[in-house]
């Protein structure tokens, strides 16, 4: 159950907020050239997620400049997907070795 809850809060987190709670509770750092990516895509999956694609005017000079909009709706071309695609592996693979370095790598010899 606890654990549960905890899924559930941090599902809730804004994404810097998540970047925070990864550094403060793994110690791990995010370059800034990732916690940057990480939030232009946070927000475009937002905009998908949570508005059906439809995007705010407030929200389209907060976009990637590579993301059309067109009648208030997100544009998405593959190169982008696949580009999403690429650094959320990237990130997962460094917080992945970072973890198994921390946790499972025994640290007596």
């Amino acid at each position: 159950y606890l654990i549960e809850r905890q899924v559930d809060n941090i599902g809730h987190f804004p994404v810097i907020d998540l970047i925070k709670f990864t550094e403060k509770k793994l110690k791990f750092k995010y370059t800034s050239a990732q916690a940057s990516k990480l939030t232009d895509m946070y927000l475009v999956r937002n905009i998908i997620a949570h508005n059906t694609g439809l995007v705010r005017p407030s929200y389209i000079k907060q976009l990637p400049p590579t993301i059309k909009v067109i009648t208030n709706e997100i544009r998405l071309t593959d190169a982008y997907l696949k580009y999403m695609a690429k650094n959320i592996e990237a990130c997962v693979i460094r917080v992945e070795k970072h973890v198994i370095k921390k946790f499972y790598i025994s640290k007596a010899v």
